[in-house]
């Protein structure tokens, strides 16, 4: 687990459960902020927008944006966010994809300007694209985190403290009104654990300890524990496994800054302890492989996979070994995996039927000759050429976009099979700079980046 930043701070620390120790690692790599978000995909952690101070000034907000990569303790600046530049906005990851939303957008905060739009990053375009705004209303410190494929966001301050909470679906681009939080407050927490979410803490008439379990399977909240550390007001939440973590924050918005760390056992979580998920290229098929550290009362483990990362199906089940404190490996071979981008992650089930998953593992699949090639890259005039190689008969869908995500040019295109050339002519010039072309269809989901000089 990671925590950095902070009020106009750029020291970061890791921390590792096992030993219950901090380690302090290279100090974030933009100006020192403090209300930023933080979120991770895969191995690697982003941190972007808050409030910099900038030659003496009061502080302002910002929207530039950091990768971390802790397999080397380096931070990297990746594309600004793409929206205006904001501070208390919220953030969260679903699959391959990371989304900020919401905030402050005023330059100061003194005259708070709260905001709805929300947008989605993609680290291997490093682009930003704007999605549909936010279900509520306009607001800003309020709480984010994502469960399996969905994202949700509630609570935070809009002229004044709000309750409501909504969910997203990245698949269809649409959000949904869920229950409301029982008690509405601002500047909370929250994190989740499995299949279920946790809100607390924070700001109710006073700084608050109460804690919430959310089921997107019920669509209802249930009281938890409340947070032992005592009342507190804008702390950090993160999970780790099958735990959850609460710390740091402060006794008031004006300071008395604390730096407790407490760790959260659900009730229900599974009794079981994956580590070390992993897939790989094996001929032409693909190896999926995971390990085990405890195990009480599991069922089976199934093994799912996507082309994109937000729809998933079942590719089989591997019996569980039966209760165990040992490591105890398993695996699985899949002998049809997508062409281009695959996405594989374990479902565990107990014998009660209750589930959750493990994170999500991407890798792409090469064979042999490139499927899709274009040509000349960088493009020459407005026409461009696709060599498609050892396809399948079928209908392909062509998307030509910018770098901001604006599609120029779609097309669908009936394939004989085997290998063709394809000309794509946009109905307008193109300007001069770098576009994504994307093939999908019969099972392909191809991403090539088009140079346009």
């Amino acid at each position: 687990g990671y925590i950095g930043t902070g009020w106009l701070k750029k020291d970061f620390w890791e921390y590792n459960p096992s030993t219950n120790t901090w380690t302090q690692k290279a100090d974030f790599g933009g100006a020192a902020r403090g209300y930023a978000v933080g979120f991770s995909i895969g191995s690697k952690g982003y941190i972007g927008t808050g409030k910099i101070r900038v030659s003496g000034s009061n502080p302002v907000s910002t929207k530039d944006f950091w990768e971390y990569d802790p397999a080397a303790n380096t931070w990297t600046r990746k594309a600004d966010f793409g929206g205006t530049a904001r501070f208390w906005a919220v953030g969260f990851s679903i699959g391959s994809k990371g989304y900020i939303g919401t905030g402050d957008i005023s330059s100061s905060g003194s005259n708070p300007v709260f905001t709805k739009d929300f947008w989605e990053y993609d680290p291997a375009t490093n682009t930003w694209i704007q999605k549909a705004d936010f279900g509520g209303t306009a607001r800003s410190v309020a709480v984010g985190f994502s469960i399996g494929s969905k994202g949700y966001i509630g609570t935070g301050y809009s002229s004044i403290t709000t309750e409501d909470f909504w969910e997203y679906d990245p698949a269809a681009n649409t959000w949904v009104q869920e229950a409301n939080v029982p008690v509405g407050r601002s500047n909370a927490t929250g994190f989740s654990v499995g299949t279920k979410g946790y809100i607390g803490s924070g700001f109710v008439n006073g700084e608050a300890r109460d804690f919430y379990e959310f089921n997107p399977a019920t669509h209802g909240w249930t009281a938890i524990d409340s947070f032992p550390g005592g009342p507190r007001y804008s702390p950090v939440g993160f999970s780790i496994g099958n735990k959850g973590y609460v710390g740091v924050g402060s006794l008031d918005n004006f300071g008395g800054f604390l730096n407790d760390f407490w760790e959260y056992t659900p009730s229900t979580t599974l009794p079981v302890t994956l580590t070390n998920v992993k897939a790989y290229q094996a001929n032409a098929g693909v190896q999926i492989d995971w390990t085990t550290q405890q195990e009480s009362n599991i069922e089976k483990y199934e093994v799912e996979k996507s082309n994109n990362a937000q729809q998933f199906s079942y590719l089989a089940s591997v019996p569980a070994k039966g209760n165990s404190s040992v490591i105890l490996k398993y695996n699985l071979f899949d002998p049809n995996p997508f062409a281009g981008v695959n996405f594989y992650r374990i479902k565990t089930i107990d014998k009660s039927g209750q589930a959750t998953y493990s994170q999500v593992i991407k890798l792409n699949i090469s064979r042999g000759v490139t499927m899709l090639t274009v040509y000349p890259n960088p493009v020459k005039g407005n026409t461009i050429v696709l060599q498609m190689n050892n396809l399948q008969k079928g209908n392909y869908n062509i998307t030509l976009s910018n770098k901001i995500g604006q599609t120029i040019i779609t097309k669908v295109i009936a394939h004989a099979g085997g290998s063709a050339t394809q000309t794509i002519e946009p109905g307008k010039v193109l300007a001069e700079g770098v576009y994504q072309l994307r093939l999908t269809g019969s099972g392909i989901n191809i991403t090539r980046q088009v140079i346009k000089n």
